[in-house]
């Protein structure tokens, strides 16, 4: 792909919408983010509108806590947004890798989202997708919102139906769920969640599969992240609950009334104090057991609390004892009583559509996907037609028909009615071809659920510049569940020497100049190299990357 006016070096994520890319622009001779809308989607109207908006919207966005929009425009017949490259990670592997983190980092991540979330509101621009995928943690430490793709402002007309439903299912609000008019207390339902997920380390509405997690996001009351974090400030508890409480007549009233309510107790965490833990490896492994600030004092346990701890399980052991006693009748095992437990409902239905429903480019995490085994090498699949029942042959089907006259005819009374197949969504990001015991069925994303027979299934994800997912699902009668998988990229590292210097090209890619501050990230598999320095020679070689390892390499240019 070519871009006038920029140089791609490398692919970052490829969507089912857009794909990612790190560039160079040239005339100024900056590193940037390509966003650009795929090849598939160039003649719909309706997204090419949506990818328009997202930058003209994003263009009026100018704050140090919200990604920076620097160009917009059609190249090759590609629809392209070059914005700023931020080097680190989003914030959803930040809370992986780090978990716990200690609570004046967490209150420094939200004192920044906050700042950057009002600015936003200032300018009457409603993010509609906040999410930790969606916050950019730098390695210099600064927090940046990103991907105001579902955003709306007041003069932009809309380009979705009212009663659509957009975001992420696990982060979105009850209103956004319901389809309803949002406003900004939409995005503060958006940010308690995440906020919820820094400090527990876990979403509190993300279920097994989307029915349950919307019914969550619907029903559920989220416990107090006190019983994950016994340490944690009593008005921070508070506050996360307050910003996921249903009514929305209960949330505060803006970002602003936050930042106001609760200045002095974010002004205690400064960037410069908590630098370290982004820049330093050794901050980052000792700093969570160092001295913390009084804003993290554990808090006392009230006489409340004490009853709540011990009164309520005594109360619940008496209750069980005393139903046994009264109910259980002699000689009778328990297992002669009816639940009384009903099954949830989680069937699915079958509208939800690229353009509007749900968002799967950035998905919620599966962190089960990096526990799997993983396929260093992963040659591109020749896709087969879609899997079909064998048709039945004729003396299969006259001996079918034998049996079926012989069997005796069934009464209402006496009628087993079965369900031998249940249903399977599957979200991948980025793409990938879906294969499930072994037969290649069909290329994310993959809008309706796939039909399975009950029993397990052997399910793989393959891209050939990830590492293979592989997952054994088990499929019940009548159920529909939902995969969610973020694939690892395959890459492996290459440290270069060129003696006395040289500018590196891989694949004819111009990457980095010697001496290099740190390996280059390439991925797995056989590159071609090229070092140049105007004084001599090119050299030339070839080499093999490894996943996960870093190899090493020294050149001497000769007069």
């Amino acid at each position: 792909m070519k871009i006038e006016g920029y140089t791609i070096q490398s692919e970052i994520s490829r969507g089912p919408i857009t794909s990612a890319f790190l560039a160079n622009q040239d005339n100024l001779d900056r590193r940037v983010l390509l966003k650009v809308l795929n090849a598939q989607w160039r003649n719909e109207t309706d997204l090419v509108e949506r990818f328009r908006r997202e930058a003209k919207i994003s263009a009026r966005l100018k704050h140090p806590n919200i990604v920076t929009i620097f160009d917009f425009g059609i190249s090759n017949q590609a629809f392209y947004i070059a914005m700023e490259y931020v080097e680190g990670q989003m914030l959803s592997n930040f809370i992986r890798q780090h978990h716990p983190l200690p609570f004046s980092l967490v209150i420094y991540i939200l004192r920044e989202i906050l700042q950057g979330l009002a600015y936003a509101h200032r300018k009457e621009v409603l993010h509609r997708d906040i999410k930790p995928d969606n916050i950019l943690v730098g390695n210099d430490g600064n927090l940046k919102i990103s991907d105001f793709g579902l955003a709306t402002i007041a003069e932009f007309p809309r380009l979705t139906n009212q009663d659509d439903v957009v975001g992420t299912p696990a982060y979105m609000s009850p209103e956004q769920a319901r389809g309803l008019k949002l406003d900004h207390r939409s995005d503060l339902f958006s940010l308690g969640v995440t906020l919820y997920d820094v400090i527990t380390g876990k979403s509190p509405f993300l279920d097994k599969n989307l029915a349950l997690t919307i019914n969550n996001i619907l029903t559920r009351v989220p416990s107090s992240p006190v019983q994950y974090r016994k340490d944690i400030p009593a008005w921070l508890e508070q506050l996360t609950l307050q910003l996921v409480d249903k009514d929305i007549s209960k949330r505060p009233e803006s970002v602003q009334t936050i930042l106001d309510q609760y200045h002095d107790e974010l002004k205690n965490v400064e960037h410069a104090d908590l630098k370290p833990f982004f820049t330093d490896l050794h901050a980052q492994s000792t700093y969570r057991f160092g001295k913390i600030p009084d804003i993290a004092r554990k808090p006392e346990l009230t006489k409340k609390r004490k009853f709540l701890f011990i009164g309520i399980p005594v109360f619940i052991i008496i209750a069980v004892a005393y139903f046994i006693i009264q109910f259980l009748p002699d000689g009778n095992s328990p297992e002669q009583h009816q639940s009384a437990i009903l099954p949830v409902d989680t069937t699915e239905t079958n509208d939800i559509k690229e353009s509007g429903s749900f968002s799967f480019e950035n998905s919620a995490r599966n962190d089960s996907a990096s526990d799997q085994v993983k396929s260093p090498k992963n040659p591109p699949i020749t896709k087969p037609p879609l899997l079909k029942l064998p048709e039945k042959s004729d003396r299969e089907a006259k001996s079918l028909a034998s049996q079926e006259a012989s069997t005796p005819e069934k009464t209402t009374e006496n009628m087993i009615i079965e369900n031998t197949e249940g249903k399977l969504y599957i979200a991948c990001h980025p793409w990938a071809d879906v294969l499930i015991d072994g037969e290649y069925i069909e290329t994310t994303p993959i809008l309706q659920p796939i039909l399975l027979s009950t029993g397990i299934h052997k399910i793989e994800l393959r891209n050939p510049t990830y590492f293979t997912y592989q997952e054994n699902i088990k499929i019940e009668s009548g159920r529909t569940d939902t995969l969610f998988v973020r694939l690892e990229p395959a890459m492996g590292y290459l440290n270069i020497q060129a003696i006395p210097w040289g500018k590196i090209h891989i694949d004819d890619q111009y990457l980095e100049t010697t001496p290099l501050s740190e390996p280059l990230s390439i991925l797995a598999g056989k590159h071609q190299i090229r070092i140049t320095n105007p004084n001599f020679n090119d050299i030339t070689d070839s080499i093999w990357i490894e996943p996960g390892k870093t190899t090493e390499k020294v050149f001497y240019f000769r007069p």
